[in-house]
């Protein structure tokens, strides 16, 4: 679990930096009413960085970050 998400956030970050972000999820509109909570906690989680680098964190890249924890982790909710 813990390689994944550091090796799909380092990528992501470089993706946010370089304005080249992921801007398509499966389902998303669907994600973002099941998942509000979660997508509210990564974000505020992220907040320094978006600061720091002037980026904002699109719900596709939320999605992915879910996925991980859903792959990894058995009878992972949120």
């Amino acid at each position: 679990l813990i390689i994944s998400l550091y090796v799909h956030l380092s990528c992501m970050i470089e993706r946010l930096v370089m304005r080249n972000e992921i801007t398509h999820y499966k389902n998303m509109t669907e994600f973002n009413e099941r998942h509000g909570e979660f997508i509210a906690m990564v974000n505020h989680s992220f907040q320094r960085l978006k600061i720091l680098y002037n980026v904002a964190l699109p719900v596709a890249e939320i999605g992915y970050i879910h996925d991980i924890f859903e792959l990894r982790i058995e009878d992972f909710r949120w």
